[in-house]
């Protein structure tokens, strides 16, 4: 005897989308049933609930009759919401239960904490009218998971839940099936069979037109596809591949080894990858992300030269929810959860198809590969293979690259620590030489006032050197905005500190330098620039102007003194800023007043990054 049948069953309406509809299922699994045709659904779903006529057939579970039947052993979550809104999230759960009026208050508290605790939800226990929507669908949710009925009928979840909450509901559904529990999910969203089903089956024109495992969607989902929009099967198309495929695929690693072996840069190497791949699946552009092992933080490499704003960016966090996944990821623009996805809502209208696949290598993962199209795509199994293959080529890549940043790292660090040391004995060297210059007695005050400033300037090269250390980045670079941040931080409560930074990286060699830099110009605007009567604010930018970096240092002070010449200053702040600028990065800079004091530096391009 089967678990759940559905025999011929025909609507009782007049124009009825049901007609004749048969499902036959032997064992707990998530049967998917499909069809573009929301009303179809609904009066599918209706008939079934025993609140919409039919005209003939049966709907059977464990033998019996189901229509209409609404207890422990069939559980329905609709596209309405049935709860009672003057009660308690706890009591909506609970009070369907037959032990519900047999047990104390105290009882029905603690199986509530356990039934939050073991669905990883947080919804407050108060009354359910006071709950938003979403909310409320999550709490029916939880109702049926607490009464683990043989049937539970799901239609169309995903329009009243996040994507975020569409993924916990998916969540338990599987483990009710685990726990013996068979579930219906009713949907016009082919790619929720990829989510979560085990089986399909395509209902047009009020019929089934066939039920498909998991397996064989995954192998052929063209076929499922083209019945559900009314097409025939695809397999005379599936069969007449001409291993035109194969052939793009050896191409693209041969050729991505091949530049892998003589291209250190490893931005290039991703990028060729992404546009094979685009030009292999004909797709409109193809995006890797790789996550930071040791920060949230995910770059991404696109196959198309666009700004990060111009293209339709996943997430960081979703990109680790779905490489954590290892199963491809389909969507579309039917999903109207597409645009929760992305960073960027409005970029939306450029996503026409979607698939996501883990970058893995061994048990880490390094990130995510998308490819998106601007028109319909079913993947075949030989897509799904082609980008399995070129996900472990992108992994590979990935590692050896940061493999070959930890041996250079490793010698960049010995080398960097040196010249560090080097650099703090030289600013020793130089402030004691200030102290002693004229041979007189050096009262405490200025002994004080010099260590202060050797401790900032030796503090800004071990904040550099600590973020040098912890970067995960392949190639051996940091952001200027970054290095500014870090100095600015040492002065928070000493000043008002505005910067306008350019996106501009420069090699981890020139980054100390620069930080001491930036460290001496805020230093002496503190020590110099601060007035009584008012905060001191002081301004930082930096912008290219063609072939060079102009960097500018501005403040709300007195300003320099009439007629000073910083070529002729013996401070020590000048002469640190004459060997960076001047002898190490070879750019020049000049000093003036402009309702405070004005620093205006230019580094060569070429010198600077």
């Amino acid at each position: 005897m089967a678990l759940i049948e559905i025999r011929q069953l025909y609507g009782g309406q007049r124009g009825t989308r049901v007609r004749g509809f048969d499902l036959t299922i032997e064992k707990p699994e998530i049967h998917v049933v499909l069809c573009t045709s929301i009303s179809a659904l609904d009066e599918l779903v209706h008939i079934m609930y025993g609140t919409a006529l039919y005209r003939s057939g049966h709907f059977q579970v464990d033998g019996k009759n189901a229509i209409g039947l609404r207890n422990k052993e069939v559980q329905y979550i609709t596209m309405d919401t049935y709860l009672f809104p003057g009660f308690t999230v706890m009591d909506n759960i609970f009070m369907a239960s037959h032990e519900y009026g047999f047990m104390t208050r105290k009882k029905i508290q603690r199986r509530f904490g356990y039934l939050m605790k073991e669905t990883d939800c947080a919804i407050p226990d108060m009354r359910v009218d006071h709950l938003t929507a979403e909310q409320k669908k999550m709490v029916e949710v939880l109702r049926c998971y607490a009464e683990r009925p043989k049937l539970l009928v799901v239609h169309e979840l995903a329009g009243n839940l996040s994507y975020r909450n569409l993924m916990w509901a998916n969540t338990l559904f599987t483990n009710l099936k685990n726990s013996g529990t068979t579930v219906l999910y009713l949907t016009s969203k082919w790619e929720d069979m990829l989510k979560i089903g085990d089986s399909v089956s395509v209902l047009r024109s009020g019929k089934n037109l066939g039920t498909f495992t998991k397996e064989e969607v995954l192998a052929t989902p063209q076929k499922t596809y083209y019945l559900m929009l009314g097409g025939q099967t695809m397999a005379s198309l599936l069969d007449s591949g001409d291993g035109g495929g194969q052939q793009d695929f050896v191409n693209t690693i041969v050729s991505g080894v091949k530049l892998l072996s003589q291209d250190s840069d490893s931005e290039n190497v991703l990028k060729f990858f992404m546009r094979q791949v685009s030009r292999s699946l004909k797709a409109a552009n193809s995006i890797v992300y790789v996550s930071d092992r040791n920060s949230a933080r995910v770059r991404f490499i696109s196959g198309l030269d666009f700004h990060g704003d111009e293209l339709p960016l996943i997430k960081r966090d979703v990109v680790r929810q779905i490489s954590s996944t290892e199963e491809l990821f389909y969507t579309n623009y039917l999903d109207v959860h597409l645009g929760d996805l992305l960073e960027n809502r409005m970029n939306i209208s450029m996503i026409h198809t979607m698939v996501c696949i883990p970058v893995k290598f061994g048990d880490n993962y390094l990130g995510l590969l998308q490819v998106y199209f601007d028109d319909d795509y079913a993947y075949t199994q030989a897509d799904k293979d082609y980008l399995s293959a070129i996900a472990n080529e992108l992994a590979f890549a990935i590692e050896s690259f940061r493999l070959k940043g930890r041996s250079v790292l490793i010698q960049e660090s010995h080398h960097r620590i040196k010249n560090n040391l080097q650099m703090i004995i030289s600013l020793m060297e130089l402030q004691k030489y200030r102290l002693f210059q004229n041979g007189e007695y050096v009262k405490a005050e200025h002994i004080s006032d010099t260590w202060d400033t050797l401790v900032k300037q030796v503090k800004s090269i071990a904040s550099i050197h600590d973020m040098l250390s912890r970067e995960e980045e392949t190639d051996s670079i940091i952001g200027v905005d970054v290095i500014i941040r870090a100095i600015r931080d040492f002065y928070a409560g000493e000043a008002d500190i505005q910067t306008e930074i350019e996106r501009c990286i420069i090699p981890h060699n020139r980054a100390t330098s620069l930080a001491l830099l930036v460290n001496e110009l805020i230093s002496n605007g503190v020590k110099h620039a601060a007035r009584e009567d008012k905060r001191l604010a002081i301004r930082l930018s930096l912008k290219r102007c063609g072939e060079s970096y102009s960097f500018i240092y501005h403040d709300n002070g007195p300003g320099f003194p009439e007629g000073f010449e910083p070529w002729k200053s013996k401070g020590i702040g000048m002469t640190i800023m004459q060997s960076i600028v001047v002898e190490e990065f070879e750019g020049g800079f000049c000093c003036g007043n402009r309702s405070g004091a004005l620093i205006e530096i230019t580094i060569p391009y070429w010198n600077f990054v």
